[in-house]
């Protein structure tokens, strides 16, 4: 064991002593190299801090706008057979971290339940509501299904939706 730190300790002490020594001699210590991107916060005036919880929810919002302007990028191909169920649990994923932050995890499941009502959904989500339904394998279309529905419920919950490039994601067409 490192310092009563466990096999993690080990690895972790392992690497700042191997970056150590690779620098020539020109040694950091611990917090310098905690406070690199890799480990480390980013600094604000100079200091150490975390980001806030409003800080936190745009980035989330904004993740979930380039969810809904380009989906291929961030499952593959929206024909895959796979793609609307990992649309359905990406943006589930996302949308609760984005109601945890802004303190709205109620809203969020009423908006959720709403909407699975709304598209006669089971507890196995949106994907699976689509193939239920129409009984067809056309998986461009299940998840095309799957973005429209999670759409209405960032409306519902007055998400903004906008991506890092300014683009709206309720302009999309899917």
């Amino acid at each position: 064991m490192a310092g009563g730190f466990g096999s993690f300790g080990a690895i972790l002490f392992g690497r700042i002593h191997r970056v150590q020594r690779a620098s020539n001699g020109r040694c950091r210590s611990l917090n310098r190299f905690l406070s690199t991107s890799t480990f480390g916060t980013p600094r604000r005036n100079g200091k150490h801090s975390m980001k806030t919880p409003v800080e936190i929810a745009e980035s989330i919002a904004q993740h979930i706008a380039s969810v809904y302007l380009r989906p291929s990028m961030h499952v593959g191909s929206v024909e895959a057979s796979y793609s609307a169920n990992a649309l359905d649990s990406l943006l589930y994923g996302l949308h609760y971290q984005w109601a945890f932050a802004c303190e709205k995890k109620s809203e969020f499941q009423d908006a959720v339940s709403a909407q699975h009502k709304k598209a006669e959904c089971s507890s196995f989500g949106f994907a699976d509501a689509f193939r239920r339904i129409h009984k067809g394998d056309d998986n461009k279309q299940a998840a095309c299904f799957v973005l429209r529905n999670w759409r209405e419920i960032s409306i519902a919950m007055q998400m903004p939706t906008t991506d890092r490039a300014g683009r709206c994601a309720l302009e999309a067409e899917f």
